[in-house]
């Protein structure tokens, strides 16, 4: 049977992630930072995985296979989230000549393009995805948004391992 602290995990992502999507709402509407298409993809990441975390956070899963399979689907998404916001870095890391034109709206591709070309747009990234307007204690918003997808990374192999290490 899954302990406490196991489902107390999956809430502390819980809370984790949503202070990390309210930070970011908070510096949109209060610094007026304008998020471009990437780094609307790693909110869309996040806010898949914040269900994922609630449930693993309410039901104490008693089949092994159950817990396993929602430790693997954070573990994806958190995989996922670490591309978007490393392709994003490696973007900000580019000499400001070879970071590409200024692209379009996430919102615009996905009603004026195919879903695939839209999402492979966005992740090819811009000019506007290579720009860093705000930064705390020397790193970049993406820098940080990559920093967290490691640690839930992280807490999904660590839920994976005890899914999977324990005798149900």
């Amino acid at each position: 049977m899954p302990s406490f602290s196991e489902r107390a995990t999956w809430f502390v992502a819980l809370l984790m992630t949503a202070l990390v999507l309210t930070c970011a709402l908070w510096l949109q509407t209060h610094n007026g930072l304008v998020p471009c298409p990437l780094c609307l993809l790693q909110r869309f990441t996040l806010m898949l995985l914040m269900p994922l975390f609630l449930l693993g956070a309410l039901k104490a899963w008693h089949a092994r296979w159950w817990r396993g399979l929602l430790s693997l689907t954070t573990l994806a998404l958190s995989s996922a989230g670490i591309f978007l916001a490393g392709r994003q870095v490696w973007l900000q890391n580019l000499p400001p000549n070879k970071q590409g034109d200024c692209g379009l709206s996430l919102s615009y591709m996905l009603h004026a393009l195919p879903f695939k070309d839209a999402i492979m747009k966005a992740i090819a990234g811009s000019a506007e995805c290579g720009k860093v307007d705000w930064q705390l204690w020397h790193l970049s918003l993406a820098q940080w948004s990559l920093a967290f997808f490691v640690l839930l990374l992280l807490i999904s192999i660590r839920q994976l391992w005890r899914s999977f290490s324990r005798h149900t």
